[in-house]
């Protein structure tokens, strides 16, 4: 991570938003049209970076049980007016950011998106509990190497122990 989170820095791309969902987008010239939809697609994929990293600090000081929650997944849905899966969700992503500092660094500069960071993670803690550490680190960079070529649906159906096979099923490669 590149230091602590700026709160104000925050509030402010939050405001940003704001203005730019309240703005029209009927007059723009196509190619314009196109930026927008990349670059808020880019952001809300950072924003949930973000809010992974926070739900893992709020995870890890157990600040939902202080506050009397029963777990994080429902500290979250009566925070954030989510529903448990979107919750369930979110503590997943967070805790497979967390475990994988490459993943992490890879979705919070936007090489891959939230579904591609998901379907790896997946695989990932699919592989038996008999593999190694070196062999899930060649799995995970033989997964990125793919980038954004990943298609969530294709990568969670990979389930491979041999880094060699894993990049069966994604960029339209492979079965």
């Amino acid at each position: 991570m590149e230091g602590v989170l700026d709160l104000d820095v925050l509030t402010q791309a939050r405001e940003l938003l704001a203005q730019c969902a309240n703005a029209s987008v009927w007059s723009l010239p196509d190619s314009d049209l196109q930026q927008v939809l990349a670059t808020a697609h880019a952001a809300r994929e950072l924003a949930t970076s973000v809010t992974a990293h926070a739900v893992t600090e709020i995870d890890g000081r157990g600040l939902p049980k202080t506050q009397g929650a029963t777990s994080t997944a429902s500290w979250l849905r009566g925070t954030l007016h989510i529903d448990i899966r979107q919750a369930r969700g979110l503590i997943e992503i967070a805790a497979d950011l967390h475990r994988r500092p490459v993943l992490d660094k890879t979705l919070s500069t936007g090489v891959i998106n939230t579904g591609q960071a998901r379907a790896i993670g997946d695989v990932l803690r699919d592989l038996p509990d008999h593999v190694g550490a070196d062999v899930r680190d060649a799995a995970e960079a033989k997964l990125l190497e793919f980038g954004p070529d990943v298609e969530a649906s294709r990568a969670a159906a990979l389930r491979c122990a041999d880094p060699g096979q894993c990049g069966a099923g994604v960029g339209g490669q492979g079965r």
